[in-house]
């Protein structure tokens, strides 16, 4: 899923003081802010922009072509249209993470407390006893937890949450992320490497990685069956076939941006991004092609529901949408 890790320069600020005595009184001239040219942002067919009044924009979640939710550095977002139009339900906390129900409940985490949305826009915190740091419903009631210290579970669609007990899986020191299809195909990447789940969310295993120098610092992985699972590190992309046992490397590429994520509509088809970029492929990740270039800033998550519909959000409070008319 994602990493919050700004990668960019930050804007210049030049100050310019004069200093001038008047009885015994000192005059400041104000600072002056050099903004930051703006770059044209480079979109394929289908894609377009919209901005939010928003710092930073974390991750973005559509439970379907038109409802969705994007977590922000001050609030929380959802839309009805796809996107095009969004609407504040919460201000307040640090909310980077998102995972939905089938029955349109969002659910927010980023700090101890989760923020808890149903689909009637009626809100309530969860506090949590765990510093929580992905998070991921496969159904309306069980949902999972990863955080720095644990492996947590839900079956009360996340009013409680219990430590699993696990053998096998070390987590992460300084990010964890998941993906699950069902309550026994789980899947955690993070900075020590790829686990799987060896049968129940109990026992694990990790993952063997060709082509690998052991430094990677896994940031998403994603799996459309459960055969076929892919993982982004900072500059890599990696690839199972046989369901997390072994990856190798797919691509590298040319700089190391520190945040990216996948997403893959099936096991042929998928994207991923890369600091401003996103890249699509349509042969399982043999070759990719530059969709989206953003000129402004880095793209933080993205999330597809079909080949048709799909979404981006960057650290700028701006969300790329794609909408291919039928």
């Amino acid at each position: 899923m994602k990493s919050i890790i700004s990668m960019l320069a930050v804007t210049g600020i030049l100050l310019s003081y004069c200093s001038c005595k008047e009885s015994d009184n000192a005059t400041i001239k104000e600072s002056h802010e050099i903004p930051e040219p703006i770059i044209a942002d480079t979109l394929s067919a289908g894609w377009s922009k919209v901005r939010l009044p928003e710092i930073s924009l974390f991750d973005i979640y559509f439970a379907n072509d038109t409802i969705g939710y994007v977590s922000g550095s001050r609030s929380i977002y959802k839309s009805t249209n796809g996107g095009i139009t969004w609407k504040s339900l919460y201000e307040g906390g640090y909310n980077s993470d998102i995972g939905m129900t089938n029955n349109l409940s969002a659910f927010f985490v980023g700090d101890n407390d989760m923020v808890k949305i149903t689909n009637h826009e009626t809100s309530h915190v969860i506090t949590l006893p765990f510093l929580p740091k992905d998070l991921i419903f496969v159904n309306d009631t069980t949902g999972f937890i990863i955080g720095p210290h644990g492996f947590y579970s839900s079956k009360d669609t996340g009013n409680t949450w219990i430590e699993v007990h696990t053998k096998g899986l070390i987590y992460g020191m300084y990010y964890s992320t998941l993906f699950a299809i069902n309550e026994n195909a789980v899947w955690v990447c993070n900075d020590r490497g790829i686990y799987k789940t060896n049968g129940s969310i109990v026992n694990w295993q990790k993952a063997i990685i060709d082509n690998s120098d052991g430094n990677e610092e896994f940031l998403a992985i994603f799996a459309p069956s459960v055969n076929i699972v892919y993982a982004m590190a900072k500059n890599k992309v990696f690839k199972s076939i046989n369901g997390g046992d072994n990856f190798f490397l797919l691509k590298t590429f040319d700089e190391k941006f520190f945040y990216g994520d996948v997403h893959f509509i099936n096991d042929l088809t998928g994207y991923i991004c890369s600091g401003p970029y996103i890249y699509k492929t349509i042969d399982g990740g043999a070759t990719w092609t530059k969709v989206v270039t953003v000129g402004n800033g880095g793209i933080t998550e993205i999330h597809f529901t079909d080949a048709n519909h799909g979404w981006a959000c960057t650290d700028r409070g701006a969300v790329l949408i794609l909408s291919n008319k039928l």
